[in-house]
């Protein structure tokens, strides 16, 4: 089936972070930072100000229909099941 393109798009740049807000900045660069295993201690901090039993129940509301991000497959299966269930 992949034979049958016969054109090539490379995506140079990501638009799922994009905005000029200083918080939005500082979000990317931690993204950047843990995609090369490069975190620092204040990215550990900024991070756990935002686990979710520290966050507002106004805060929450605006996550119910958030991409979730799992480190393991299993994970993420378990989490698919219980949203399809």
């Amino acid at each position: 089936m992949y034979k049958s393109f016969d054109k090539v798009v490379v995506l140079k740049k990501q638009f799922r972070q994009s905005g000029d807000s200083e918080e939005q900045d500082a979000f990317r660069s931690f993204l950047d930072r843990l995609k090369r295993r490069e975190c620092t201690t204040a990215d550990l901090e900024y991070i756990r100000a935002r686990l979710k039993a520290r966050l507002s129940p106004t805060e929450l509301q605006l996550f119910e229909n958030a991409i979730h991000i799992y480190p393991y497959r299993r994970m993420v299966w378990s989490h698919n099941r219980n949203v399809l269930h």
